[in-house]
């Protein structure tokens, strides 16, 4: 069920997209591929792991204020490593040595206004990594503190930009999930479902905030946006009877081919359902024009005869110039699981490697 995939000129997009595959190509041999057989160790696993050659972090909120506005908050962040440990192991480091390279991107909208920060960095230095004193994923001032028992104690997210600032608890909803005997060449874990409160403050107008959140955390050799021949698009989405689904549809960046699609559904006491095959079918009824890319803003979808939706963009104007180019934000779903009527709220990500 893994993983990552953020107004600009067609020029400068490609600009970026290059740039970041470039940067990847720096990467040294020397990297491990993880062990899948060790067991996961939280809050260790929370950390960074620099003999992987890349890694990345994926938080996802959807919350309500008080008059039930819907608030959107998103923040990822991807490590490329660059030289393995132990490349040098006979100097100390530079804290300016070019060892690994950050890249993090905050999403944060209330309904009528937003913001959308790209940020890029170097690991030594201190701007961005993982603090194992203070448990605490940072780049600058965006913080996610892990406490020592993750599965049952209440995280803590912090971010400022601009006028902009959001402070959010999280608390584990669910066992956390990991893929049992995978061959995929990197591991990780993912709490699907967290329950927040906190505060959100836009252009001074604080309001308390509350929802469902879904985190994320892989590490290996991953699937680096802007590079490859396949892209992906992704789908998170809380369901109101308690389950959680992830749908992942990913096609040829020239067009070519059928789209696969890859999907599992996580039940109220956390154990998951995998579905998709050949039974699955995925469309997209409606496109919206952005300022390059036609991006699918509504998904009809039908698994395994089990799970019918549709799904719909609260607003189709959550395009953002990261690197590459990326649609991300709210949707609303309904329709039918297992014969039952079904609502849901999440975070669609569409990927701009597709072709214009």
């Amino acid at each position: 069920m893994w993983f990552l995939q953020s107004d600009t000129r067609p020029e400068t997009t490609q600009t970026q997209i290059n740039w970041m595959e470039a940067m990847a190509s720096l990467s040294q041999d020397g990297f491990e591929r993880p062990e899948q057989a060790r067991p996961l160790d939280w809050p260790q696993d929370h950390a960074a792991h620099p003999s992987a050659r890349s890694e990345a972090w994926l938080i996802s909120a959807h919350l309500q204020g008080p008059e039930g506005t819907p608030v959107n908050v998103q923040f990822s962040m991807t490590r490329i490593g660059l030289v393995p440990p132990g490349s040098h192991a006979d100097t100390a480091p530079s804290i300016w040595e070019l060892r690994d390279i950050y890249r993090a991107h905050l999403i944060a909208t209330d309904g009528t206004q937003g913001i959308a920060e790209e940020r890029f960095g170097r690991g030594l230095s201190g701007q961005a990594g993982f603090d194992d004193a203070l448990q605490q994923l940072h780049f600058d001032n965006w913080t996610l503190t892990f406490p020592d028992d993750s599965p049952t104690d209440s995280w803590q997210f912090t971010a400022t930009a601009d006028d902009f600032a959001v402070t959010l608890d999280l608390q584990p909803g669910k066992t956390p999930i990991s893929p049992e005997g995978s061959d995929a060449p990197f591991r990780g874990y993912a709490f699907t479902r967290l329950d927040v409160t906190g505060t959100f403050d836009m252009a001074g107008v604080g309001q308390p905030v509350t929802g469902t959140a879904w985190f994320e955390h892989a590490w290996g050799e991953l699937p680096l946006p802007g590079a490859g021949p396949v892209f992906s698009d992704r789908l998170l989405l809380h369901l109101d009877n308690g389950d959680d689904l992830s749908v992942i549809v990913s096609q040829r960046s020239d067009g070519r081919g059928a789209p696969t699609v890859d999907a599992a559904l996580i039940a109220a006491d956390g154990s998951p359902r995998p579905l998709g095959g050949e039974m699955s079918q995925v469309s997209f009824p409606r496109l919206w024009q952005g300022a390059q890319i036609e991006w699918p803003v509504v998904w009809a979808i039908k698994l395994d005869d089990a799970l019918e939706l549709q799904v719909t963009a609260v607003s189709d104007t959550q395009e953002h110039a990261f690197t590459p180019l990326i649609w991300s934000g709210l949707v609303h779903a309904e329709g039918q699981l297992d014969g039952r009527p079904v609502r849901g709220t999440g975070i669609l990500q569409l990927s701009g490697e597709r072709q214009p």
